[in-house]
């Protein structure tokens, strides 16, 4: 039940975010200008929570991760401060363990995730060419978990993937390089919806947010 509580929870939250993103006035002024980012770096996974059920009983585990590297592109148009773009985000993580019932089962199998949001930002201008700019995007998420091999032999803990609602918040600070081109630097926090898959044994993991961290380029065209 609190498990479902949190999910709940953290899709109101999204649906919130959501509700920002629409009341974002277009008080710009300015002509648009178009523009279009790249960002590399990782994700701060280190563990997601898992529930086998075996037809009956049921154990909740938990994935120790490993973090790993995170990729992005956007294209947008900004109004005086205020941008909106469109974005793709694919991650990568590593499993190094997995303990189901209170028991240790080490791994070394990879999973991924893929997001595509529309955000809407504000930039803030600080001095000469250094400005912050923050925001939230909705959208969808795609998860992957791989199949992961039990010290028992059971092969219970199959490969499981879910797409649904994603939702992230986000703020950096950038610095212009010339009249079209600025580098930035990003933390953001992505929310995923969970997985699951049905096999010898049916296996859920529940929605989870993660923070990213990220460095890049943006530039007009």
């Amino acid at each position: 039940m609190t498990l479902l509580k949190q999910q709940d929870h953290s899709v109101r939250l999204g649906a919130c975010l959501a509700a920002a993103v629409l009341a974002v006035p277009l008080t710009a002024r300015a002509a648009p200008t178009h523009y279009w980012s790249v960002q590399g770096g990782e994700n701060r996974l280190s563990h997601w929570p898992v529930r086998v059920n075996f037809g009956g009983p049921a154990a909740d585990g938990d994935l120790r991760l490993t973090r790993g590297a995170e990729l992005g592109l956007a294209w947008g148009v900004q109004e005086d401060d205020a941008r909106y773009e469109l974005e793709y985000q694919h991650g990568r993580f590593r499993v190094t363990d997995a303990f189901i019932g209170g028991i240790s089962n080490p791994s070394n199998a990879n999973g991924h995730y893929d997001a595509l949001t529309a955000n809407a930002l504000r930039r803030l201008a600080l001095v000469d060419a250094l400005s912050l700019y923050g925001g939230v995007g909705i959208g969808v998420g795609h998860i992957a978990f791989p199949h992961i091999a039990l010290a028992s032999g059971c092969q219970c803990l199959g490969a499981a993937a879910g797409t649904g609602f994603a939702w992230q918040a986000r703020t950096g600070i950038e610095y212009k390089l010339s009249p079209s081109g600025a580098a930035f630097v990003q933390a953001s926090w992505l929310n995923l919806a969970g997985a699951s898959s049905h096999g010898a044994a049916s296996v859920s993991y529940p929605r989870r947010g993660f923070g990213v961290f990220g460095v890049g380029y943006r530039g007009q065209y």
